[in-house]
């Protein structure tokens, strides 16, 4: 087993050069540490959780706020500029995990993992992946494999009509049931969806009545928690408004 801890980012960047291409990047390593046999990592880790990613939370251009990937889930939801600014974002992530779980968690692990939660409302919300090496992805776009998340960049929309709902508990680190969320923007309602362990659904649609029509034929989902997305997505956009 080969852990290593990083202390800058140039020193992650090193480390992941050194130890080759299995290596991985981690933050709390809470959900990777259910594939692990005897509780130990089969590839090389570099750790980031003690990185200098920049401060948790901080306002960059007008309307956005900048996340450090390796700022804990918890931090988060009780950083003052994240309730402020962000509310729909502070009252998901108090539906993730235990207390216990979310001091552990990060964001990038979260998003990293490919099944979380915040990846629904950040995709809704027009959010960028900010890695080491300059490349900036939207969240719903697939992720840097090799590269190192280092921020996500959220639209705030303090002013625009957004929404997040969650369905069901989580056992462990199983998939939520259904997760729904949206924001209207200039050029429409962007929403996104993920039902139990699906991809990532993102559309964006001109009118509630949309919704049916666009993911009546998606494959994969169970067929009841399908047509349980669809409802509340056309429940949340009935009740804010249809795109001007």
């Amino acid at each position: 087993m080969v852990f290593a801890l990083a202390r800058t980012i140039d020193e992650a960047l090193a480390l992941k050069e050194a130890l080759g291409p299995e290596a991985i990047y981690g933050g709390g390593l809470t959900a990777l540490q259910l594939g692990w046999p005897d509780e130990v990592p089969g590839v090389p880790v570099v750790d980031v959780s003690e990185a200098d990613f920049g401060p948790l939370s901080q306002p960059i251009a007008p309307g956005y706020l900048r996340l450090a990937a390796n700022a804990r889930l918890e931090a988060l939801r009780l950083d003052p500029l994240v309730a402020e600014r962000l509310p729909a974002l502070r009252d998901l992530l108090g539906k993730l995990g235990a207390v216990g779980v979310r001091n552990l968690a990060t964001l990038g692990g979260n998003l990293a993992w490919g099944l979380g939660d915040t990846e629904v409302l950040l995709a809704a919300l027009g959010a960028d992946l900010i890695y080491a090496d300059g490349l900036n992805k939207p969240v719903d776009a697939a992720l840097h494999d090799d590269g190192l998340l280092i921020a996500v960049d959220v639209h705030t929309a303090r002013h625009a009509p957004h929404f997040v709902e969650k369905l069901g508990h989580r056992e462990a680190f199983s998939p939520a049931r259904v997760v729904v969320a949206g924001c209207l923007r200039p050029g429409g309602w962007k929403v996104a969806a993920r039902i139990g362990p699906t991809s990532l659904l993102v559309e964006t649609l001109q009118h509630a009545d949309e919704v049916e029509t666009v993911f009546s034929h998606v494959e994969g989902p169970d067929p009841a928690l399908l047509r349980i997305a669809r409802n509340l997505l056309h429940g949340h956009m009935t009740r804010l408004g249809d795109a001007p």
